[in-house]
């Protein structure tokens, strides 16, 4: 009996033996699942990692897998783009009086504008 992928932080040794083959396709299925697309030389190194022994490719195909079902970071606002809405947001507030602003309304549509549906 071997232990499955990890799908959490490894804390113990994942245990067993499995042949190359069999290691080969569970790293490619994690992979897969994963999105990773290989070419030749990545073929060829999961190959050379797939003759490991089974406690560090399932540690090794943990953290792909891992790494992929976590949620990406939200991405950074680029200065380009911050400074467009600057833009944006400054020709509004010339067109109004201050006292006017709804603030709650504005963040709400420019929280629409940054992640539309």
């Amino acid at each position: 009996m071997i232990d499955p992928v990890p799908t959490g932080p490894v804390e113990t040794r994942p245990r067993g033996v499995l042949d190359d083959m069999q290691q080969l396709q569970q790293l490619r299925d994690v992979l897969d699942r994963a999105g990773v697309r290989l070419g030749a030389h990545d073929r060829r190194i999961a190959e050379w990692v797939s003759g490991w022994e089974w406690s560090t490719v399932a540690t090794l195909a943990s953290w792909v897998q891992r790494a992929a079902d976590s949620p990406a970071p939200p991405a950074e606002p680029s200065t380009e783009r911050a400074d467009a809405i600057r833009a944006v947001l400054d020709s509004y507030l010339d067109q109004v009086d201050p006292e006017d602003v709804d603030t709650d309304a504005l963040a709400e549509q420019i929280a629409r504008h940054l992640n539309p549906p």
